[in-house]
């Protein structure tokens, strides 16, 4: 903890706005602006002598979620191909699934461990392309994160775009990612990549 005290020069006629500029455990500077000159009438107002006190306290530092090195890990890995980052942030025993149609996507269904989490990475990376990805909600806790998210992809293989819903859920210890769970809207994803609408029967209620 540090304390820094300004004073000001004695009082003079001036426009009630001051400037500062304030820097961790420097002098603390200040300058009045469009000061009256002496003899002219005017409605400013008068600035007395006051003394300022600011306290620094160094041990209260804010400290970024895992949620957001993990996205940026990921979706480095996913477009650049570049997997240092994400492997640094995988739990030897994560656990990972994604929930969606698996005959279409071999890079969905369940996985365990660094090595085969890195490997499904790396096919998403050869299938699909992130251009952006919109937030609609999300959770944070602690060591946890939900989201609710829309995926504008590019699948690689025919150049198609895909607009993509997803939930996910992780879970991190010591700032390295435990578990992944992640559900596709699948219906929908179905419908884009065979290129036209499914028509399902109707369900009696």
């Amino acid at each position: 903890m540090r304390a820094v005290t300004f004073r000001s020069d004695p009082a003079q006629l001036c426009i009630a706005k001051k400037s500062f500029a304030f820097w961790p455990f420097r002098t603390i500077s200040a300058g009045n602006s469009d000061v009256q000159q002496p003899g002219k009438a005017s409605a400013l107002t008068a600035c007395h002598s006051f003394a300022l006190k600011i306290q620094f306290q160094d041990e209260t530092k804010m400290t970024e979620h895992s949620l957001w090195r993990f996205s940026r890990a990921l979706h480095r890995a996913i477009n650049e191909r570049q997997l240092a980052d994400i492997e640094l942030m995988l739990d030897d025993e994560v656990e990972w699934a994604i929930y969606g149609p698996i005959d279409l996507f071999s890079f969905f269904g369940s996985r365990r461990g660094k090595a085969a989490v890195l490997e499904v990475i790396r096919q998403i990376g050869e299938n699909l392309r992130v251009h952006r990805f919109d937030r609609e909600s999300i959770m944070l806790g602690v060591d946890s994160a939900a989201s609710m998210l829309r995926y504008s992809l590019t699948a690689l293989d025919s150049n198609k775009p895909i607009s993509l819903r997803i939930a996910h859920f992780a879970r991190f210890k010591a700032g390295k990612l435990t578990s992944f769970r992640v559900l596709v809207d699948s219906f929908d994803l179905v419908e884009q990549t065979v290129g036209y609408p499914i028509h399902l029967p109707r369900i009696a209620v």
